[in-house]
């Protein structure tokens, strides 16, 4: 289902194909692409660490990250936006493709789908300030779209965050929107930089 500024959303079917092996030197310019993954900030990946969690990292626990830390704190919100893709075999997520978002779409669609109640019992996560959903069932971490969108650059062919193709032109729509065609996988052994100190699986990979 689309979800525009409105929140307007609209539900369309599609097929669900394997996932494909390819490479991210076969992605071209113009490419319409589609995925359906976690929205991270680029300062938590970069950091090595959920900001508001020192304990999870950003690419292996991304249903962690707080709407709170990625929609309410600036540096957090305007150090660019990624949609990362699904884990490699140790556990940590494709670093996936960079979102070009100029009017943040993103981040008002996250704000209208995050919990903006008070903190929850039991919850780690901080609660979101500038998150509107008071329904009960309303997430306060973990935030999951699925986006389609055209790639406007291919990255410097980096293992980091500049190296990721990036998506201009983006439709956002809820999780539950399924890609014809997932995207092709992009960066899938991330910088060891970017998750160093985290799980056993990880550090015998670096």
């Amino acid at each position: 289902m689309m979800l525009a500024k409105s929140v307007a959303l609209v539900f369309a079917l599609a097929a669900v194909a394997a996932p494909a092996a390819t490479s991210a030197q076969e992605i071209e310019i113009g490419q319409e692409i589609c995925i359906t993954g976690y929205v991270m900030d680029a300062f938590c990946i970069n950091l090595g660490r959920l900001l508001d969690q020192s304990d999870r990292n950003a690419l292996l626990h991304p249903e962690d990250h707080s709407f709170h830390c990625l929609l309410d704190v600036p540096i957090c919100v305007n150090s660019g936006l990624q949609i990362l893709g699904e884990k490699n075999e140790n556990g940590v997520h494709c670093l996936g493709y960079r979102l070009d978002d100029p009017d943040d779409e993103v981040v008002e669609i996250g704000r209208s789908i995050g919990w903006g109640g008070r903190r929850r019992p039991g919850r780690r996560a901080d609660p979101c300030v500038t998150c509107t959903n008071d329904n009960g069932n309303a997430p306060d971490s973990g935030m999951r779209l699925t986006i389609r969108g055209v790639v406007s650059e291919l990255g410097d062919g980096s293992n980091e965050i500049s190296g990721q193709p990036l998506l201009s032109d983006i439709e956002i729509f809820d999780e539950s929107e399924e890609c014809e065609t997932p995207a092709p996988k992009t960066v899938c052994d991330p910088d060891p930089s970017y998750y160093r100190g985290f799980g056993a699986d990880v550090q015998q990979a670096i």
